[in-house]
């Protein structure tokens, strides 16, 4: 019988590795990681490099707009920004181009916000289409404090579309620096409910209103104290208002891309005078997520994809500050039809940076009583539109953060920083090449399903329960 058995093995063996080189094989022909471009490594392995550098720098535990704003000042960035550096750059690794921002603007000297992580400024990131496109553009807004290039592996995973990963003011997240929200409250939902903290509730739609408009909000809260702090927000310097919002940063570069690629497909997105935002759809993470929200609840979009986000403690989304208010529109325009709506994403253990039970709070809110939540076996079959991941980061960045923690962070980890907390890895795993899990869960299941490009989760083309090998089986 021993002998059986091992003949029985010997003669499977090469059907066992023939299925592997399958699922190998379709991974590097869906051109959605810089695997298929042949490179040795990923723009998440420079991320890494930069945030090891960083974790051994006495400078690092500075404030980082205070290190943005002292680089700027000795580079003159700002000023004057040479012929040079305002080529169209070629991206080697994971394809399509870059740009700086202040490039686009056209004499309106828009900001190249610099990288928290080594100090470079951040610059767009364009894609065009495989074929000849859809006719939408898919326009992403990193989290606070991520860079553009730490998203090849979510860019990738809807290749047949224009993509846009923008570069805006997240260097700062909103609820530390402008809308802190109180500590030791018992259920954050709860608080939100309440409408007990008048100021915290509009202080976010506020702060969000001015980064994506570059307006500033006037509040019409009947309580003059109230008005008064609403009234005063200033998003900090370098930001300028009425030159460096989300809306205008995305038309001139749309408008620029226009100019550079006239055969492009680019001017199907640009009105007369603005976004046509009905072929537009925004994604976002954390902060983005917050930020692409509520353009749609300004504009109406297309679709909206929510990872790791809604994270504020205010209840904003219930359309409250865009009804009849000056200077926003009428009413909510919101996402048309509900099944092009709002999509959304978050890892099973994040607690403190983005509380589910917050995102889960917004997420009713928009889906208007259509909300639905469950594991991705459930989401697939049911045709929900958010999903709980059980999917871990994967062990390097894990390790990596942990030691950044332990370095910079006191052991109860109650500093105001985003890197002291412990679901920081989790955090990130729902969309940054650092932390996302090494298989393709998330690029060929998660994401392309949310997009609405897939209405089936990707598996690989074998699966054993004990081996690692399985890791795209859905959790039980």
């Amino acid at each position: 019988p021993t002998n059986m058995y091992r003949l029985l093995l010997l003669s499977t063996l090469p059907l066992i590795l023939w299925r592997g080189w399958q699922a190998s094989a379709f991974c590097i022909r869906q051109h959605d990681s810089v695997e298929a471009e042949g490179c040795d490594s990923s723009e998440g392995s420079e991320i890494l490099s930069m945030l090891q550098h960083s974790m051994y720098s006495e400078g690092f535990v500075a404030s980082r707009r205070s290190r943005h704003e002292t680089s700027n000042a000795d580079v003159g960035l700002h000023s004057t920004t040479s012929e040079s550096q305002c080529i169209l750059s070629v991206l080697g690794c994971s394809g399509g181009y870059s740009v700086l921002p202040s490039c686009t603007g056209n004499g309106t000297n828009l900001t190249d916000f610099r990288a928290p992580w080594g100090g470079q400024p951040m610059r767009h990131r364009v894609f065009l289409p495989e074929g000849g496109g859809l006719g939408l553009l898919w326009v992403v807004l990193p989290g606070s404090s991520d860079i553009t290039m730490d998203s090849s592996q979510l860019v990738g995973s809807w290749p047949e579309v224009h993509r846009i990963v923008l570069s805006y003011d997240n260097l700062a997240a909103v609820e530390k620096q402008y809308c802190v929200t109180p500590k030791n409250v018992t259920s954050l939902v709860d608080y939100i409910i309440s409408d007990v903290n008048e100021t915290l509730n509009e202080c976010f739609w506020a702060v969000r209103y001015q980064m994506i408009k570059g307006e500033v909000w006037k509040s019409a809260n009947p309580n003059p104290e109230v008005r008064k702090k609403i009234d005063g927000i200033r998003i900090s310097s370098p930001f300028k208002l009425g030159i460096d919002g989300i809306e205008n940063r995305l038309l001139k570069l749309l408008t620029y891309l226009h100019h550079e690629q006239p055969g492009a497909g680019w001017s199907a997105f640009l009105g007369a005078a603005s976004v046509n935002w009905k072929r537009v759809v925004l994604s976002g993470h954390s902060q983005g997520g917050g930020h692409a929200v509520m353009m749609s609840m300004l504009h109406g979009v297309h679709r909206v994809v929510q990872l790791s986000s809604v994270c504020d403690v205010s209840s904003w989304t219930d359309g409250r500050y865009c009804r009849g208010t000056s200077p926003a529109p009428a009413s909510c325009q919101g996402v048309q039809p509900p099944a092009e709506g709002y999509y959304g994403v978050i890892q099973h253990s994040e607690i403190d940076i983005c509380n589910k039970s917050v995102a889960e709070y917004h997420w009713r809110q928009l889906s208007n009583g259509t909300y639905g939540l469950g594991g991705i076996s459930k989401a697939i079959k049911e045709g929900l539109r958010f999903i709980d991941s059980s999917y871990l980061p994967n062990t390097l960045c894990i390790s990596t953060l942990t030691k950044l923690r332990e370095r910079h962070c006191s052991a109860n980890a109650t500093e105001d920083k985003i890197y002291c907390q412990e679901d920081f890895p989790a955090h990130l795993s729902t969309a940054t090449d650092l932390c996302t899990p090494r298989h393709k869960c998330y690029a060929k299941g998660i994401w392309p399903y949310l997009l609405g490009r897939a209405t089936h989760l990707w598996r690989p083309a074998w699966q054993f329960a004990s081996s690692s090998l399985g890791r795209c089986q859905p959790p039980a």
